[in-house]
């Protein structure tokens, strides 16, 4: 369960840093 808990928490995480992402403009990484 412990594993399942982390993994949900890494999704949010790359949740978090891809809404953060989509606010700069794609030019950005491009």
């Amino acid at each position: 369960p412990s594993r399942a808990f982390a993994a949900l928490g890494a999704l949010q995480r790359l949740d978090l840093s891809g809404n953060r992402m989509r606010a700069v403009p794609r030019g950005a990484f491009s």
